[in-house]
């Protein structure tokens, strides 16, 4: 019997964030994000239009369940981004990307970020299917 390894790391700051940004699109998948609160906007604003770009040329689409109404006003104006808003009371500092084999979890804490990625096909499938399960829900 294969045993399927696990690989995991942990990024700080911009640079962390930028990094982990990049893995997503040398995945070239679809991106799950729960939790989302647009601070990369104001925190990577001259790295997320070109990410943005590469993005949205590589035909990946964003689906989000957003901490805030705003925030998905804000996101529909970017093309192939779709999603909902968690109900109240369900907002956090966190944020969990899933994309490809990935899994990116993302603390904001005084709008100094850390992220740990964890790289497993079963787990990234097993929090994809818990992303569908919330956001049917909403």
């Amino acid at each position: 019997m294969k045993k399927e390894e696990i690989n995991a790391s942990i990024y700080k700051g911009k640079e962390g964030l930028k990094t982990i940004h990049s893995e997503m699109l040398k995945e070239g998948k679809d991106i799950y994000v729960l939790g989302g609160k647009g601070l990369i906007f104001s925190e990577l604003e001259y790295f997320i239009p070109n990410f943005d770009r590469e993005r949205i040329r590589k035909k990946m689409r964003f689906i989000h369940l957003w901490d805030k109404e705003e925030m998905k006003q804000k996101a529909k104006k970017h093309p192939l981004v779709e999603g909902k808003v968690l109900p109240k009371g369900y907002d956090s500092n966190g944020v969990v990307n899933i994309f490809g084999n990935k899994v990116a979890i993302v603390l904001w804490k005084e709008k100094y970020p850390t992220g740990f990625v964890i790289e497993n096909k079963d787990i990234a499938d097993s929090f994809r299917k818990w992303f569908d399960l919330i956001i049917k829900s909403c």
